[in-house]
């Protein structure tokens, strides 16, 4: 007995077939980016810390400083800093901040040749969030770092970006009590900080970079006080692209279009060249959580895999093949040798991840 023939031809039934996996976003057609690839892991799980890039004696390094560990509690804030070797795929130990307790969601930034490490904030007995102020500057070919103390921004959740490699612009954030409309400015040289036009919307847990005198910044959350004047979180979808001019007193903002998707709090973000001058954001939360990785609203946290960038030549959203695990508190993604890196960072399920990885950002297509 025959089986009955199809009334399609194969040929067509296999063009239907690549057409419905493109439709899907299952394949990106034509697109021959390379799969994420596996790195070492870290020395020790970290989540809420801040990482940068820097050209050392034994080459590009990425520079990890503070953050949680496993146990997201007071104890296993961590006042280690660790670094690893693009060129070797390993990690070393580098040292510790002279402090009594470690910061979460401090902000680290190339300037010169230098890392400034800024804000965040520590945790009392009670759980209480204390926002920290002064400054650390951290010489990546000696691996010493100097504190600077009573100086800096007084700051954490920011997104932090330099500019002029003298500068760095820290952008809203939380200030002890609530989120920040502020841009601070702390300039490397003179140590001194101003404030310049100020963000629409006052943010914390946004996420945002720079590059080309643009500055792209997206959702966080907003806090308003509530009837019993303690403050009432929500997750933003608002976008704005900041442009600076000769000085920095000359920033200027607008309100962008919302990103593709949901609105997400504490994604990673980075400026990059790929594929065209664009800001590029990974990952997140679909709610405002604390620094356990509970909602503030007590749900169940939801995670993001998702990758999207603004098109700064086009000033359009586009989508990109999504990370190969959903990841939020990852907060930054230090580029080299054209892929963008992912370290640690909380996964599904409130893990504190000891794993990264690195990718290629794939062919953008305008959003489904």
């Amino acid at each position: 007995m025959f089986a009955p023939k199809s009334q399609y031809p194969i040929a067509m039934i296999q063009r239907l077939t690549v057409l419905l996996s493109c439709t899907l976003g299952l394949i990106a057609c034509g697109d021959r980016t390379p799969a994420p690839r596996n790195l070492a892991d870290l020395p020790a799980a970290r989540t809420s810390w801040s990482l940068a890039a820097a050209s050392t004696e034994r080459g590009l390094e990425i520079f990890g400083f503070q953050g949680m560990g496993p146990g997201l509690r007071r104890s296993d804030a961590s006042l280690d800093i660790f670094a690893y070797s693009v060129r070797d795929d390993a990690w070393r130990s580098v040292g510790k901040f002279p402090e009594e307790a470690g910061r979460l969601s401090t902000s680290a930034t190339l300037v010169g040749r230098g890392i400034w490490i800024g804000g965040g904030y520590t945790l009392e007995q009670d759980g209480t969030e204390n926002t920290m102020a002064g400054d650390y500057a951290f010489d990546p070919q000696t691996d010493t770092l100097q504190p600077l103390e009573g100086l800096g921004a007084r700051i954490d959740d920011t997104v932090a970006v330099a500019w002029q490699n003298r500068y760095v612009l820290y952008v809203g954030g939380w200030m002890q009590y609530n989120t920040s409309q502020d841009v601070q400015v702390f300039d490397t040289e003179t140590a001194l900080i101003e404030l310049t036009e100020p963000i629409p919307l006052a943010l914390a847990g946004h996420a945002g970079a720079l590059i080309d005198n643009h500055i792209v910044i997206c959702d966080g959350m907003t806090a308003t006080p509530g009837p019993d004047g303690k403050p009432v979180f929500a997750i933003s979808n608002a976008c704005f692209l900041g442009t600076l001019g000769s000085t920095v007193a000359e920033l200027k903002w607008e309100s962008i279009p919302p990103h593709p998707g949901k609105p997400r709090y504490r994604m990673a973000a980075a400026g990059t060249r790929q594929h065209g001058t664009r800001v590029v954001f990974a990952g997140g939360a679909e709610q405002p959580y604390s620094y356990n990785g509970k909602a503030f609203d007590g749900s169940a946290l939801t995670l993001s895999d998702e990758v999207f960038s603004f098109d700064l030549e086009k000033r359009q959203w586009h989508q990109h093949a999504a990370l190969p695990v959903p990841i939020t508190d990852v907060r930054s993604l230090p580029e080299a040798n054209g892929e963008l890196f992912v370290m640690g960072g909380l996964r599904p399920g409130g893990v504190v991840s000891q794993r990264a990885f690195a990718f290629q950002l794939s062919k953008p297509r305008l959003p489904e």
